[in-house]
């Protein structure tokens, strides 16, 4: 069950206690955190505690390789044993979004080549994979919680909280939510236990929600620019690192990659002081640019849309610990905006806590978001002369005027300030002949656009690549008798007149349509996670 009302998953639960955990599937590392939500009303909040033991891992560890390797027999080893197991397998996380998502051409990468190359191999879908990876990683979460927390792991319902890029959009998750199923983390659980749900946060709300604490002075969470993002991470650092090694590597004699991890560890510690701050300054300013790149485009849209800079840059993930990134920001912005930094495990496990704070929605504090995209439905309105296409212009003898047909109701636009917190409600209505008997079924498709301004008119957007079905809601009508009839120039007609309600939560849109007869309201159709902030 894929649910973002914590509310309603209380009333679903029937408890006063859940476990939420939050899971960050990184591209090369992965992250988990936990903490027992209490119903405020018994005793307040979420303390999220990060897993910091993994197997294969000799020294705490707040993260855990993102890797699945298969043997001969297709038994699945994951994290740092993965490693060591022929048909090794790591960086499929970029593979989610879909061929041709993606503003940079991931299939370039070798890391990626050999991904593909061996899922095709071995007979493995990327959902096989990623559900594989997401099934050993929350089986191993379960484990870990018994041994600190005793039986909460096996009595309490599980509400989980993945964090997804901000880039992301409803393929990437389609993608997200085949692996949840085939992981089995959402199977039936035993003794009577509720159904495990879960939901999606970005990354980037999922990383400000862990750092709230932080801060002394009151605000609020508000997004105020599109985010972005790149192939700059820790990830391409680490393997440039790498790729020097090998080269130091070869001069002493050595081939790196027939080394054991031990042994390259080893040799790392052994060269620590060998290695020329000019050879490892290199390394970084190979991504530097890029990364400087994206935070002075972030930080220019926040001047141009609010009139004044940020006033923090926080520093979050693995990379956001780098002192050398930290200095070189610090510098590049002294003065204008304060670049902050966590110390210790924080920054590369605030992801996943944060995620887990946002499972609580008494504690999400993030008031809006900015829509990536347009989204809007199909209708037929009154023509207006001057303002309505003439090719549109129709005359409908049910309303006894004329119309235009296939004009576009645009429900948000792409850059909009979407508030998390107040939900919009649109009126619609639509017209049955007298003759029909019983219900109706009827299919309203909720378009997107890439475009911020997208044309109102349908005919002058079907030829843009960039225009289509982000999802469809199936609308089912009551028996058509017990509607209002309305009659013009002696003809009798059904109104069946509905109301679409669309509420932002998270990462996604909940769109719901409702029927109201009698003061009582019925529920004739719900659609959720068309993406807005993903």
């Amino acid at each position: 069950m894929e649910s973002s009302d914590l509310e309603t998953l209380r009333n679903f639960w029937g408890k006063d206690r859940v476990l939420l955990i939050g899971i960050d599937l990184g591209t090369t590392f992965s992250g988990v955190s936990y903490g027992v939500w209490k119903d405020p009303s018994v005793n307040g909040n979420v303390s999220p505690n990060p897993v910091v033991c993994w197997p294969g891992v000799g020294n705490l560890s707040t993260k855990i390789e993102t890797a699945v390797s298969y043997d001969d027999s297709g038994d699945c080893s994951w994290g740092w044993l993965a490693l060591e197991q022929p048909n090794v397998m790591s960086w499929f996380k970029l593979l989610l979004p879909g061929d041709g998502e993606l503003h940079f051409n991931v299939n370039d990468l070798k890391e990626v080549q050999q991904a593909k190359a061996t899922m095709q191999r071995l007979g493995k879908r990327l959902v096989d994979v990623v559900g594989d990876y997401l099934r050993m990683i929350f089986q191993y979460t379960l484990q870990y919680i018994r041994q600190e927390r005793g039986d909460v792991a096996d009595v309490l319902p599980f509400h989980i909280i993945f964090a997804v890029p901000a880039i992301w959009k409803e393929k990437a998750l389609d993608y997200m939510r085949q692996d949840i199923r085939l992981s089995c983390i959402t199977n039936a659980r035993p003794n009577g236990v509720a159904k495990t749900t879960y939901r999606f946060v970005t990354e980037p709300e999922a990383a400000a929600m862990a750092v709230v604490p932080e801060f002394t002075e009151p605000f609020e969470i508000r997004e105020v620019v599109e985010g972005s993002g790149g192939l700059c991470g820790a990830a391409f650092l680490d393997n440039s690192f790498r790729n020097f090694m090998k080269k130091k590597s070869l001069d002493e004699g050595l081939i790196w990659d027939e080394l054991h991890r031990e042994d390259q560890l080893h040799v790392l510690t052994a060269w620590e002081g060998r290695i020329k701050n000019d050879e490892v300054r290199t390394l970084f300013d190979s991504l530097k640019p890029e990364i400087e790149k994206l935070v002075r485009r972030q930080v220019i849209a926040v001047q141009e849309k609010t009139l004044r800079p940020p006033k923090y840059i926080l520093l979050v993930g693995g990379f956001g610990q780098s002192p050398y990134l930290y200095n070189s920001l610090k510098r590049t912005y002294n003065g204008h905006v304060t670049v902050f930094q966590g110390k210790g495990s924080s920054p590369s496990s605030c992801v996943s806590r944060g995620a887990v704070i946002c499972g609580m929605k008494q504690q999400v504090l993030i008031h809006s978001r900015i829509s990536r995209f347009s989204y809007g439905f199909v209708l037929d309105k009154p023509f207006e002369k001057g303002v309505h296409h003439k090719d549109d212009k129709y005359f409908d003898e049910s309303r006894g005027y004329y119309m235009a047909q296939d004009q576009m109701e645009w429900l948000v636009k792409r850059g909009d300030d979407v508030a998390i917190r107040e939900p919009q409600t649109f009126y619609y209505e639509r017209r049955i002949d007298h003759r029909a008997r019983g219900r109706r079924e009827f299919r309203e498709v909720i378009w997107e656009s890439r475009s911020s301004k997208p044309s109102n008119r349908k005919a002058d957007l079907d030829n843009d690549e960039d225009f289509m079905v982000a999802k469809s809601i199936l609308i089912t009508t009551p028996p058509v008798e017990q509607l209002p009839k309305i009659k013009h120039e002696g003809t009798l007609w059904y109104l069946f007149a509905y109301d679409l309600k669309v509420e932002v939560s998270g990462a996604s849109i909940k769109l719901s349509a409702k029927w109201t007869k009698d003061r009582s309201v019925e529920l004739i159709a719900e659609c959720v996670n068309v993406v807005v902030g993903a």
